[in-house]
C-alpha cells in the first residue's frame, strides 16, 4: 500500500483538528479533520473504541470500583 502520511499531513494542515461538532463554511455538521457527519458511516471498530474511551473517562471521573465486575 502506497505511503499516505504526506497527504495526511496536507489534509490535516488544510483542514485543522476540531475534536467537537462544528459548522463547517458550507454549513454541515462537521468534525475532526472536516469529515461531515452526513457523509460518516461509523465502522464497529470505531464504535467499539469510542465506547471503550467513555467507559474508562466514567471509571476515571468517579473512581474505580472493583465490584462493578461481580
Amino acid at each position: 500500500m502506497k505511503d499516505l502520511s504526506n497527504l495526511k499531513k496536507q489534509i490535516a494542515i488544510h483542514e485543522g483538528y476540531e475534536p467537537r461538532v462544528y459548522k463547517c463554511t458550507n454549513g454541515y455538521d462537521t468534525i475532526g479533520y472536516g469529515f461531515a457527519i452526513k457523509d460518516l458511516v461509523m465502522d464497529r471498530e470505531v464504535a467499539d473504541l469510542i465506547l471503550d474511551g467513555k467507559i474508562n473517562n466514567i471509571i476515571k471521573s468517579i473512581g474505580n470500583h472493583d465490584d462493578w465486575s461481580e
